[in-house]
C-alpha cells in the first residue's frame, strides 16, 4: 500500500456489480467484503427504482447513500447525513429522498403524446404488468413490483427502427427530456445523470470527512458516462457480449482501467487493485 485516503466507490448496478444474466453479485463478493470490512461506502448507483436499490442494498449488507433512476433521485441515510435544505425532500424508510427531477406522471404524459401524434413503437414499464416486466427483465415478480414503482423516469423497449428511433430521440429533447441506453433498454426522464448525483455526494462526503476524498465509478453503459468522467479512478467494465463502452480519460490526472473480465468479475478485480494500492485511513 503506498497512499492512505478516504475512498468512495461509485458503482452501476446492472452489468457492472451484477451479472446481466442472472442479476448476481457473486463474482464480485471478496472484493465487496474486503471494501465494506475497511469501511469504504459502496454507494450504488442505477436506472432502478429507490425500492429495487434498497432491496439490493439490504441485500448485500450495504450502507450509504443510493442514486437511483440515473440521479433523478438521492437517497440520503438519515443516520449518517442531516436533512439537506435543497433540494426538495421526502422521507421514506429510513432515508432522505432528495427529488431533481419531474414526476413520472409528466414523463408517462409526453411519451404518450408523441406516440399519439407520431405512431412511435415502443413498450415502456407503463404499459407493462408485473409479470410482463418480469419476463422482460429476467427478474422475479417481487423485484418486478419493485421496478414499476417509478417515481421520475420511464424504461423503455424499442420496436421501430433505427430511423424512427432517431427522430424520437430528437423529439423527446425538444419536449426537454433526456435519453439513454442502459445495458439493456432505454431510459428516459429529465436531463439530469448520475454524474450530478455522485459530485453532489462527494461534496457532502468531503464536508463531512474534512478532505476530499478518492473516487471510483465503475459502469458499463453510456448512462454512466457522468459519473465516469467525474471520477478520479473511472472503470469501464467490460461487457460480457460486445464491446467495451467507449471511453477517453476526462483529463490528464484521470486514471482508467478497462476490466479484462465482463461484469462483476471485473468488478472484484478492479475493486482488489484498488485496495491492494491504497491504505484507508482508520
Amino acid at each position: 500500500m503506498t497512499k492512505t485516503r478516504s475512498i468512495l466507490i461509485f458503482t452501476d448496478i446492472d452489468g457492472t456489480l451484477l451479472d446481466l444474466d442472472n442479476a448476481s453479485w457473486t463474482a464480485a463478493e471478496n472484493s465487496l467484503q474486503q471494501a465494506k470490512g475497511r469501511g469504504i461506502p459502496i454507494i450504488l448507483s442505477g436506472s432502478r427504482t429507490f425500492e429495487e436499490c434498497v432491496h439490493l442494498q439490504r441485500q448485500m449488507n450495504l450502507r450509504g447513500p443510493l442514486i437511483f433512476e440515473n440521479g433523478a433521485g438521492v437517497a440520503l441515510p438519515q443516520s449518517q447525513f442531516r436533512r439537506p435544505s435543497t433540494p426538495a425532500m421526502d422521507e421514506q424508510d429510513g432515508f432522505w429522498l432528495c427529488r431533481v427531477a419531474q414526476p413520472y406522471t409528466q414523463v408517462r404524459a409526453i411519451l404518450q403524446s408523441l406516440r399519439q401524434t407520431k405512431h412511435y413503437q415502443f413498450r415502456g414499464f407503463g404499459d407493462m404488468s408485473e409479470l410482463q416486466i418480469s419476463d422482460y427483465t429476467n427478474q422475479d415478480l417481487a423485484m418486478a413490483r419493485l421496478a414499476k414503482q417509478r417515481r421520475h423516469s420511464e424504461v423503455l423497449y424499442w420496436l421501430d427502427d433505427a430511423k424512427s428511433f432517431d427522430a424520437f430521440a430528437k423529439d423527446t429533447e425538444k419536449q426537454g427530456l433526456k435519453l439513454s441506453r442502459g445495458s439493456q433498454s432505454i431510459h428516459i426522464g429529465s436531463p439530469c445523470d448520475k454524474g450530478q448525483a455522485m459530485r453532489w455526494l462527494v461534496s457532502l462526503y468531503q464536508k463531512l470527512l474534512g478532505s476530499k476524498p478518492l473516487v471510483m465509478a465503475l459502469g458499463d453503459s453510456g448512462n454512466d458516462l457522468g459519473m465516469l468522467q467525474s471520477a478520479d479512478i473511472a472503470v469501464v467494465v467490460r461487457p460480457p457480449h460486445t464491446i467495451p463502452l467507449s471511453y477517453r480519460p476526462a483529463n490528464a490526472n484521470q486514471r482508467l482501467l478497462v476490466t479484462e473480465e465482463p461484469g462483476p468479475a471485473g468488478w472484484d478485480n478492479a475493486v482488489k487493485q484498488l485496495l491492494d494500492e491504497i491504505s484507508v485511513p482508520a
